[in-house]
């Protein structure tokens, strides 16, 4: 298992961050999603920035309304 930080954006800025700890990357994402409640964040293991997610349309974290997840490359 590996440590994962939620990163909580609103308007751009930090509000907050949650843990986790998920098998990989793919499943860290899975988790954040709902704790979001379709609002932005970053997904971060360590120094490494594993992801940015968007806000979904609406605010509401529905799978149909999801917008593309970009990967830190």
């Amino acid at each position: 298992m590996a440590h994962y930080r939620l990163y909580h954006l609103k308007n751009g800025s930090f509000t907050h961050a949650d843990d986790i700890e998920a098998e990989d990357d793919v499943l860290a994402v899975r988790q954040a999603r709902p704790m979001l409640e379709g609002r932005a964040g970053e997904i971060w293991c360590g120094t490494r920035r594993v992801t940015t997610l968007d806000a979904l349309a609406g605010g509401k974290a529905d799978g149909a309304a999801a917008k593309k997840v970009r990967t830190a490359g």
